[in-house]
């Protein structure tokens, strides 16, 4: 393998893995019973990211890293949020 292979491969294996961890993220997100906690989440997935689509290499890394604290975290709250449910918001 040359360098730049071992890059490009390196490169698409992060690519599958921000993939991966987007959709986990998503997911998590959908699991609020709270019609504003779940779009509130949905958003911030999305804008995050999108913010995080131009890093690369260490700072793509640490993003990574910080997405999938994010995804302990949503799904904490998603199965607490199911733990007490509430009545259906207007926009359902």
């Amino acid at each position: 393998f040359s360098p730049s292979a071992a890059t490009s491969i390196a490169a698409i294996t992060m690519a599958h893995e921000a993939i991966v961890l987007y959709r986990q993220l998503m997911r998590a997100a959908k699991g609020f019973s709270n019609y504003n906690f779940r779009e509130y989440a949905l958003r911030h997935v999305r804008d995050d990211f999108r913010q995080a689509a131009a890093l690369r290499g260490e700072e793509a890394e640490r993003a990574m890293a910080k997405g999938r604290e994010e995804l302990v975290s949503l799904r904490r709250m998603a199965a607490v949020s199911q733990l007490y449910p509430q009545e259906k918001h207007a926009m359902e």
